[in-house]
């Protein structure tokens, strides 16, 4: 719900992910360009099949080191210049061996797609501390860890849908850690929301605001119910829609209420003792995240769900600046 700065870190991170993916695997691991390989060959052999199926693997498997960190600005003059004028039809069911399945899926098979969202990229969810569904921030997406075994309790999504780019299923910049529910509302479809962006003044994409009316309403007759939380997408019209996110915020009006409580009873003064006595027993910690009962900072959002409308409903009504 909040993108993500791309900064030299997060193309260092994209870089040593495109340099090591699959390095650790035992020698029994057949690796994406074997499997491609055997792919276009299966392809090549088919008589009745246009030509130009085998040649899109072909060109996959040409440029498969950078299709692994190639940035999202890129996406687009890539597609048109490397993959745009093959007549293939993603769609088409193709049986290669004992699998009868759409030829995109062929494809992500080969690159190793079910490999990179069970082990290769779960190490970079962990950096990028991400630990609630970027699409919505209203549920966990954890990477834990049980026996020295890494797993992800989250669904990977793609920015770009496998179905359109299947050659960008394992780019870096195009795994989207979500939610369940998120990643089975977006299915095939396009969403707006591209995790990464290289400008500040575009970090600020969505926000939450309580309306000042069902405030006075509430004060009046103290029922949550009478609370009115609004959710503003700049530029990004078709978000709300796609996961639905008026109607889940709708049943969290538990959690605008005890903002509210907070804004009434933590005037200045009784803010600043709290303060002062937080600080002498946590050093360097941070009063506000313990103020708010979540991470206060814009930085964090990714770090716990429900991170984005507390930090908007405090700012808003003056808990936080």
């Amino acid at each position: 719900m909040r993108p993500i700065l791309m900064t030299s870190n997060i193309t260092h991170m994209a870089k040593q992910y495109a340099e090591t993916v699959f390095t650790t695997r035992i020698n029994t691991f057949v690796r994406p360009r074997i499997k491609l390989q055997a792919l276009s060959t299966a392809l090549g052999r088919k008589r009745t099949l246009s030509r130009d199926y085998k040649n899109y693997v072909d060109r996959i498997l040409e440029k498969l080191d950078l299709l692994y960190r190639i940035k999202p600005d890129f996406f687009h003059r890539f597609h048109v210049k490397y993959f745009s004028g093959f007549n293939v039809n993603l769609a088409k069911v193709i049986k290669v061996g004992d699998k009868n399945q759409a030829f995109y899926k062929h494809i992500s098979e080969a690159m190793r797609y079910d490999a990179v969202r069970d082990k290769e990229f779960l190490p970079y969810v962990k950096k990028l501390k991400i630990k609630s569904c970027v699409y919505c921030n209203a549920s966990y997406a954890l990477s834990i860890n049980q026996a020295g075994d890494d797993y992800g309790k989250f669904e990977l999504d793609h920015y770009k849908p496998q179905s359109r780019f299947p050659y960008l299923c394992t780019n870096f910049y195009n795994l989207t850690p979500s939610c369940s529910n998120c990643n089975k509302y977006k299915l095939k479809a396009d969403s707006e929301f591209c995790l990464y962006v290289n400008n500040y003044s575009d970090l600020d994409q969505f926000e939450f605001k309580l309306d000042k009316r069902s405030i006075i309403k509430y004060m009046l007759h103290r029922n949550p119910e009478d609370l009115k939380i609004t959710f503003h997408a700049h530029n990004h019209h078709g978000h709300e829609k796609l996961f639905k996110i008026n109607a889940t915020y709708y049943v969290l009006k538990d959690i605008a209420e005890e903002i509210i409580w907070k804004s009434k009873i933590y005037n200045s003064s009784y803010l600043k003792s709290i303060q002062d006595a937080f600080n002498r027993k946590f050093l360097g910690g941070n009063f506000y995240r313990f103020l708010l009962g979540n991470y206060d900072k814009p930085e964090e959002t990714h770090n716990r769900p429900l991170s984005k409308m507390s930090q908007d409903l405090a700012r808003q009504l003056g808990i936080i600046e």
